[in-house]
């Protein structure tokens, strides 16, 4: 899949109109995930949409915790996911959120981003042993 082009719908207490919906579908755009935001007060979704052909995997990867994300930059979270497991151990290491602090510490940062070799040294044996 190429670059995304995607559109958001957030479901709150009333669901979007008829008119939203065909807005986007006229447009070309279909849903191709839903999320349920189940941490939230008031249990929201979200829902993507894209045109055929420019659906983005970053969207359902992230969504579905099965595959590895990582993240530079101020305020990134990287997501670490065992290899070969629908299910299992998440692992999280969470960037400092604001610039400066970013940059003051990137030394302590980079510390950090050690767990994912880490990670993977732990668990890749584990997997490639299975059946």
């Amino acid at each position: 899949m190429s670059e995304c082009s995607v559109k958001h719908l957030k479901w709150g207490a009333t669901w979007p109109s008829r008119g939203q919906f065909h807005e986007l579908a006229d447009a070309g755009y279909r849903p191709y995930y839903m999320y349920r935001q189940k941490g939230t007060l008031q249990n929201l979704e979200n829902i993507g949409w894209a045109k055929p052909g420019f659906e983005c995997l970053y969207n359902i990867y992230i969504m579905e915790e099965v595959h590895t994300i990582l993240s530079a930059g101020a305020g990134g979270s990287t997501k670490l996911v065992i290899p070969g497991q629908r299910r299992g151990k998440i692992e999280r290491i969470f960037n400092f959120k604001y610039p400066t602090e970013y940059i003051d510490r990137f030394a302590e940062l980079l510390d950090r981003k050690k767990a994912v070799e880490d990670f993977y040294a732990r668990y890749t044996s584990q997997t490639l042993r299975q059946p």
